[in-house]
C-alpha cells in the first residue's frame, strides 16, 4: 500500500452544534461534520464528486447550503440537513423566466 493522499484544509462554517469542514482531497472535496461535545466527527455525504465553491450554515436549523459543481456537473445548491439528508436545488431558469 502505497502513503494515503493528503487533504487540503480549505474552509469551516460554526453551526449551533458542530463545525462543518471543507478539505480537498486529491481534487475532489469532501466534507466532516465535527459536533461540539460528545459524539465523533462524520462525513457529510456530497450528491457527486466535485468541487464545493461556496458553503454556509444555518444557524437556526442547523442546515448547511453548499454551492458545488463537478468537471462535468453544472453548478448546483445543495441543502445538507443536520442528519445527512441532502436535496439539490434547481437552478435551470424555464424560458418564461429568461424572456422578458
Amino acid at each position: 500500500m502505497g502513503s494515503p493522499r493528503p487533504s487540503w484544509l480549505r474552509s469551516a462554517v460554526v453551526t449551533p452544534d458542530a463545525l462543518a469542514v471543507e478539505a480537498l482531497d486529491g481534487g475532489i472535496s469532501r466534507m466532516v461534520r465535527v459536533p461540539f461535545g460528545k459524539g465523533e466527527p462524520a462525513a457529510i455525504a456530497l450528491p457527486f464528486d466535485g468541487t464545493v465553491r461556496e458553503f454556509e450554515g444555518d444557524a437556526k436549523a442547523k442546515d448547511l447550503w453548499v454551492l458545488m459543481e463537478g468537471s462535468t456537473r453544472a453548478p448546483v445548491i445543495v441543502s445538507i440537513a443536520a442528519n445527512g439528508k441532502s436535496r439539490c436545488a434547481d437552478l435551470r431558469l424555464s424560458r418564461s423566466q429568461t424572456s422578458g
